[in-house]
């Protein structure tokens, strides 16, 4: 203050005045000259200024408009660091959205893929358990129905085993027998004869055949003299024998009447296995001397009955009852009423040459008929187990017991029959993948919006804050004006 007062006195100031002018003063001093010094004394400062220091040449408002442009540069620096930073959000934004689009379209074709696959696998499951179940019930009617052969066997022999009937009576028996359904080739009664009663029976039946069946001409006892015979031949003296004495029906039987088990071969092997072990037992397989079939074979069942325990009969076992059963008999018996298509093999695992032995097969087509499936069957020619092992997707094996046998039972499932039904797996798995799709294009495009909304709020704020920033700006210069 006392500084002015003396600039004032004087009407002039010096250079180290207007220095001294220029230096800080404390805060309303600056205002304070402004207010005294006389407005020719301002305009002197500005051309001392000019004339020693470059640096007063610029006014005021210069350098208020070069602040300003200052900030403006900070600004859209900042702005372009914003935008910069925005871009780089975005950016990350979208790399993730479209890692999560990635990973819900690999999800769901995972999925997808982990359902057909359980689904086919399920399907072909379903579909082998109803081929095993099928296969299962032939296998277990096969062994019925040779139960029920064996059950016939031991009721003829139980109820002609004191020899005392008649041919009628036997006739009748056999009539019982077909009633029930039972289908085979013969049904007999093998009398043990010795040779001394030899001439008695053949003269009977000698007798019985010339009256009631007269167009052919019985010949004896007969039989295959050694196990590599092919022809029929009388039967030469032999200590006993077990002819085929009684058997129904003799129609298409007749080469079979007089015919000697005990003969050779596989009926002797059968005969003796009878007597000495007091078991039922079957034959190896047979060309039947009555078999008009050329790919069809047969065997034998021979029973030697039971002990009773009321029995004072010290010869048992002497005789046996037998049944001639055609393989095709016995197959269509099983598999008569079966509604489910099949093919179904059937061999001896013990035939006397050692070898697995073809008995004989059968192709069951299912047919409809007055609202009833009826079994239409087909007779299979002679196949290889071997050969047979394999050849199909659906196969199996059973063995069942058959007297003194083991037979393999081959169930085998035709081709286009047990087929797994792929339809429902195959839309399951379509229709999981595409929601598994929608959902990742909805995700994709839900994230989109949300970022978008996002972006424009953001943008919306900084606008704001813009104008509230060039507000206060603007304020600033007006206050510094006035």
């Amino acid at each position: 203050m006392a500084l002015g007062c003396k600039q004032l006195s004087s009407g002039s100031l010096t250079d180290q005045e207007l220095v001294d002018l220029e230096s800080p003063q404390p805060q309303g001093t600056d205002q304070l000259l402004v207010d005294v010094i006389p407005q020719d004394l301002q305009h002197q400062k500005y051309e001392s200024r000019s004339q020693h220091h470059d640096t007063f040449l610029i006014p005021d408002k210069i350098i208020q408009d070069t602040s300003d442009k200052e900030e403006e540069d900070e600004s859209c620096s900042s702005n372009n660091s914003s935008d910069n930073s925005s871009f780089s959000v975005r950016r990350l934004s979208n790399i993730g959205t479209f890692r999560i689009t990635v990973f819900l379209l690999a999800l769901g074709l995972a999925v997808s893929a982990g359902f057909l696959a359980l689904g086919i696998s399920a399907a072909f499951q379903t579909q082998e358990d109803d081929f095993d179940r099928n296969a299962v019930d032939l296998v277990n009617k096969i062994a019925t129905s040779w139960h029920e052969y064996e059950n016939a066997a031991a009721l003829i022999h139980g109820r002609f085993r004191n020899r005392n009937f008649s041919r009628q009576e036997f006739r009748d028996f056999y009539e019982y027998l077909i009633a029930g359904g039972l289908s085979f080739q013969a049904a007999q009664f093998d009398p043990n004869i010795t040779h001394g009663e030899r001439d008695y029976y053949e003269n009977e039946a000698r007798e019985y055949y010339e009256t009631y069946y007269p167009h052919f001409e019985y010949r004896g006892f007969i039989g295959f003299e050694n196990a590599s015979s092919t022809t029929l031949t009388p039967r030469s003296v032999q200590d006993f024998y077990f002819p085929i004495h009684y058997m129904e029906p003799v129609e298409g039987n007749e080469a079979a009447c007089g015919l000697d088990y005990h003969a050779s071969g596989s009926r002797k092997a059968t005969v003796l296995y009878c007597m000495n072990n007091r078991l039922p037992a079957l034959t190896d397989r047979l060309r039947l001397v009555q078999e008009q079939y050329e790919d069809s074979f047969g065997v034998v069942l021979m029973h030697p009955g039971y002990e009773l325990s009321n029995s004072t009969d010290s010869t048992w076992p002497r005789d046996l009852a037998s049944i001639v059963i055609r393989i095709p008999d016995l197959l269509r018996r099983a598999t008569e009423n079966q509604a489910v298509p099949a093919m179904v093999y059937l061999y001896d695992n013990d035939d006397s040459r050692g070898d697995t032995l073809f008995l004989g097969a059968v192709e069951i087509r299912p047919t409809s008929a007055d609202g009833k499936f009826v079994a239409d069957l087909r007779f299979l020619k002679e196949k290889e187990l071997e050969d047979l092992q394999g050849s199909a997707k659906l196969y199996r094996e059973f063995v069942v017991f058959a007297a003194n046998k083991h037979w393999t039972v081959a169930v085998v499932a035709p081709e286009g029959s047990f087929e797994a039904d792929y339809a429902f797996v195959l839309v399951g798995g379509v229709v999981i993948f595409l929601a598994t799709t929608c959902l990742a294009f909805w995700v994709r495009q839900n994230t989109r919006r949300v970022a978008s909304m996002n972006r424009l709020k953001a943008e919306s704020e900084a606008e704001k804050a813009a104008l509230i920033l060039e507000s206060a700006r603007t304020a600033g210069k007006f206050f510094t004006f006035y």
